[in-house]
C-alpha cells in the first residue's frame, strides 16, 4: 500500500504551531523570576542590639516601609566594614505600607587592627505587590555606634584570648543554705610574656562567681615567669526568686576582668563547660526545692 504525501501546507502548519508553543513556554515566568519593577520600594534601615540579641551574637534591623503597597522580604544581608560577611538570611516577610518590622541578623568576625572604612548597609531582596523582584542595599541609618562598639569588644576578646586563656577547675557542692559549690578558675599563659593581674570576677544575673581567698577585686597576679595561677572561687545562687530564674536571660554570662603588663583592664567572657553548667542546673533546682 503507498504512503499519502503530506502537503506541504500541512507542515507549515505544524511548525508554525510549534513555534508559537515555544514562544509561549518561553514567555511564561514565576514571580522570582520577573524583572525588577521600574519604582523601587521605598525603605529604611537601621541598627540595634538588645539584651537578648548580644546573648545571641545577633542585631536587629527595624526595616520600616515608606511606600504605599505591601513588600515581602525575602532575603537579608549585613554589609559592614567591621565585620565579615555572612551569608544572607532567608525570609518570608510581609512588610505591610507605612509599617516597621524588626528583622534579627547574624554577623560575621570582627576585623581587627586598623579601623576599616566604609558605610554599613543591609542588603535586601524583596517582591513587590506586583510581584517583581527587587534587590536593595540600603544605607544604615544614624547612630550606628553599636556595630564600632561591638567590633571593639570583639576585637578585644580576641586580643585577650591570644595572651592568656582561663579554664574551668574541678567543683564540689557545699553543705548548707544557701546551694553552693566550690570550683576554682585556671589562667593559662599563651603568647603574653608580661605579668597577668585579675583585677575582677564578675558572676551572671543568677549566679555569684566570688574568690574563695581576699576580694572581688585585684584578686591575682600571675607572674611574668609562671605558666598559670589557680584562683578557688565559690558559686552561689544569692536569690532563689521565680521571677529571677524565669527572667534571667544572661544566665551563665561570666566574666574576668585581666590587665596585660600595665596595660587597660579588659574583661573576657568565661563561659563554663557543659559539665559546669550541669553542676550549676543542679544548683538552680536545689534552690527552688527550697522554697
Amino acid at each position: 500500500m503507498a504512503r499519502r504525501p503530506v502537503r506541504r501546507r500541512q507542515v507549515r502548519s505544524t511548525a508554525l504551531t510549534t513555534l508559537l508553543l515555544f514562544a509561549s513556554l518561553a514567555g511564561c515566568s514565576t514571580d522570582d523570576d520577573r524583572p525588577a519593577a521600574s519604582s523601587p520600594a521605598e525603605l529604611t534601615a537601621a541598627v540595634q542590639q538588645d539584651r537578648l540579641n548580644a546573648t545571641r551574637r545577633m542585631l536587629a534591623i527595624p526595616l520600616r516601609n515608606k511606600g504605599s503597597t505591601a513588600v515581602t522580604i525575602q532575603e537579608m544581608q549585613l554589609v559592614a566594614p567591621q565585620f565579615t560577611v555572612v551569608p544572607p538570611a532567608q525570609r518570608d516577610d510581609v512588610l505591610p505600607p507605612a509599617a516597621r518590622l524588626d528583622f534579627p541578623l547574624s554577623y560575621g568576625r570582627p576585623r581587627c587592627g586598623a579601623k576599616p572604612a566604609g558605610e554599613p548597609a543591609v542588603q535586601i531582596r524583596l517582591r513587590g505587590a506586583d510581584g517583581r523582584r527587587q534587590d536593595l542595599r540600603l544605607k544604615l541609618a544614624p547612630p550606628t555606634d553599636v556595630l564600632d562598639r561591638l567590633r571593639a569588644t570583639e576585637c578585644g576578646q580576641v586580643a585577650l584570648l591570644s595572651a592568656v586563656g582561663v579554664d574551668y577547675g574541678p567543683t564540689v557542692h557545699l553543705p548548707g543554705r544557701p546551694p553552693a559549690m566550690a570550683g576554682s578558675l585556671v589562667l593559662r599563659r599563651r603568647a603574653s610574656t608580661q605579668p597577668v593581674t585579675v583585677v575582677e570576677i564578675r558572676g551572671s544575673v543568677l549566679f555569684d562567681l566570688i574568690p574563695s581567698v581576699g576580694r572581688r577585686e585585684s584578686v591575682a597576679t600571675m607572674p611574668a615567669t609562671a605558666a598559670l595561677v589557680t584562683i578557688p572561687v565559690r558559686m552561689t545562687v544569692p536569690r532563689c526568686d521565680p521571677h529571677v530564674l524565669i527572667e534571667a536571660k544572661k544566665i551563665y554570662s561570666f566574666s574576668v576582668g585581666l590587665r596585660i603588663g600595665t596595660g587597660p583592664v579588659q574583661f573576657l567572657q568565661i563561659p563554663p563547660p557543659i559539665i559546669v553548667e550541669n553542676e550549676l542546673r543542679a544548683l538552680i533546682g536545689a534552690c527552688s526545692s527550697d522554697r
